[in-house]
């Protein structure tokens, strides 16, 4: 699915002048899905094209194949100041969990794992792909439980 949402956006983002992309995969009810099978928006973006740039979660979320607004089941989430910062220590620990879930790591990691700015601890990373250029890593505040990124 990943690999045709690139195609897509190669496709789309030339024929629109696309500069950006927003990916949104919904998988279950409880995530907000319209319809029962898992499916990928690929929304084509560019700077500016939204007063408030988040919007488009929310029209994400209201889609719906029917003309009706999707209603999508609320997450209750604690307040951004209420998130504090987790210890590498605390992330070691959640990777090491997903790990033995997996039973392998993958090839070993160079440190630190740079994130944008952000330098990740190779203790965060619970997955590498073989080529090592895709990564799973547990998340510094996240918004739920389990709440990992996929870089």
């Amino acid at each position: 699915i990943v690999r045709l949402a690139l195609s897509v956006q190669r496709q789309v983002g030339s024929h629109l002048n696309a500069t950006a992309f927003n990916l949104a995969l919904k998988d279950g009810k409880g995530a907000g899905q319209p319809v029962p099978h898992l499916h990928l928006h690929v929304v084509p973006r560019t700077a500016g094209d939204l007063a408030v740039n988040d919007e488009v979660y929310g029209r994400i979320d209201r889609w719906s194949p029917a003309g009706e607004p999707n209603v999508v089941p609320p997450m209750v989430l604690p307040p951004d100041e209420a998130r504090a910062p987790r210890s590498e220590a605390e992330m070691a620990a959640e990777a090491a969990r997903y790990v033995y879930v997996r039973g392998e790591r993958g090839p070993p990691l160079p440190a630190p794992v740079l994130f944008g700015r952000f330098e990740l601890a190779p203790t965060q990373v619970f997955y590498r792909s073989e080529a090592g250029l895709s990564l799973a890593v547990v998340n510094l505040k996240p918004l739920s439980p389990g709440h990992v990124l996929v870089i």
